[in-house]
């Protein structure tokens, strides 16, 4: 894993990473961001809801937001990587996990990390049903593990699409060290 390093200094508050991170789920607010919701039936009965954001122009790019341990599609990080993305002519899709869009799921089922099947079918809802294949699109993973497992999930589902055509998938995975920043 390659060290990149970093000449950003956060101010003296945020140096530790147990306040930045209390201090961005506390206070931290995203405005301008319009999400659509979208109710994705899945074969087992159940649903995953998806809250959709576009880009200002059409684009047959899109990016899948991954949100971690009890966290939704409205945490912060999602919306602000969201944002910054549709900024950048690139439309994002946030999944919400089972149990985690404010409404009861039908089934007794949640998610883990090891599980690929509620991703997998997400992927081939966006390319079934969206305009993404029209011509070849381009799909990134964003995500927030914060477990070994996040790696094995990416691998899994790069082996799954690897077999599609026409599909191009990217992913990192971004770590802080105390040397800079590390990109896998």
């Amino acid at each position: 894993m390659p060290i990149l390093p970093s000449p950003y200094k956060p101010p003296v508050l945020f140096r530790n990473g147990h306040a930045a991170t209390i201090y961005a789920g506390l206070f931290r607010k995203v405005y301008g961001l319009n999400q659509e919701r979208e109710r994705m039936e899945l074969e087992d009965g159940d649903f995953m809801d998806l809250d959709w954001s576009y880009a200002g122009k059409p684009t047959h790019k899109v990016a899948i937001l991954l949100h971690g341990l009890e966290g939704h599609g409205q945490r912060p990080y999602i919306t602000g990587s969201a944002k910054i993305l549709n900024q950048a002519g690139i439309d994002a899709c946030a999944v919400n996990f089972r149990g985690c869009s404010g409404e009861t799921n039908r089934l007794y089922r949640s998610y883990h990390s090891g599980a690929t099947e509620d991703l997998h079918a997400v992927i081939q809802h966006i390319l079934e049903t969206r305009k993404y294949m029209d011509r070849s699109p381009r799909i990134a993973m964003i995500f927030e593990l914060k477990t070994r497992n996040g790696s094995a999930v990416m691998a899994r589902i790069a082996g799954i699409l690897s077999t599609a055509k026409r599909i191009s998938v990217s992913s990192i995975t971004i770590k802080a060290t105390k040397r800079g920043v590390a990109a896998e």
